[in-house]
């Protein structure tokens, strides 16, 4: 096998895929939920983290198509995986929406 191993293949292996999917689910679902219940913005961000880390599990196991390298149409190596595009352009919305919240509130202003 050529290129960058698999990160999840040892856990797949060792626990099996739907094991992993389970664990890393519940993972997403209790940090979404420490994120929208928290009383604290740093509270609310490690929510957010482990939300991310349960998610990030999920999609090798999903979709095992985003691990492949990649080639152009001139035989050169992409780094960028077929989703980096759509996850870049929806990182992108998410970020916009929440720094034009912090500007328009009068409580996050920065003095």
């Amino acid at each position: 096998r050529t290129g960058h191993p698999d990160p999840q293949a040892s856990q797949r292996n060792r626990f099996g895929a739907v094991q992993t999917l389970r664990v890393s689910g519940i993972f997403g679902a209790v940090g979404l939920i420490v994120a929208a219940v928290a009383p604290t913005s740093g509270l609310a961000i490690a929510g957010f983290a482990i939300a991310g880390i349960g998610v990030a599990t999920m999609v090798p196991i999903m979709d095992p198509n985003t691990q492949k390298q990649l080639r152009d149409s001139e035989g050169l190596l992409m780094y960028m995986t077929r989703h980096s595009p759509e996850t870049l352009r929806l990182t992108g919305v998410v970020i916009k929406s929440v720094l034009q919240n912090i500007k328009n509130d009068p409580n996050q202003a920065v003095k």
